[in-house]
């Protein structure tokens, strides 16, 4: 009985783990906003819209989804894309 607790709950941590970085991955912006962006929502450079989420100054941003769950994208940036300057 005790060995196949143990199977199950490792079983289990190993499935919750591969999910949650996988889900990480698509979930994270392509690139955050600067620190003094403040709209509750931001578009990153790939056209996928996340909304700001949080408490106590700590901000989080959290994937805005569909009905069905899927990333809200194919949206015009939120900033203007910056082309770097080459060194000299």
């Amino acid at each position: 009985m005790r060995k196949s607790v143990l199977l199950l709950v490792g079983l289990l941590t190993a499935a919750c783990s591969t999910a949650t970085r996988d889900l990480q991955g698509e979930t994270l912006p392509a690139e955050f906003p600067p620190t003094t962006f403040r709209e509750a929502q931001y578009v990153d450079s790939r056209g996928c819209a996340f909304i700001r989420a949080g408490f106590d100054g700590n901000v989080t941003w959290v994937p805005r989804v569909s009905r069905d769950r899927r990333p809200v994208c194919g949206l015009q940036p939120s900033l203007p894309e910056t082309v770097a300057e080459p060194d000299v």
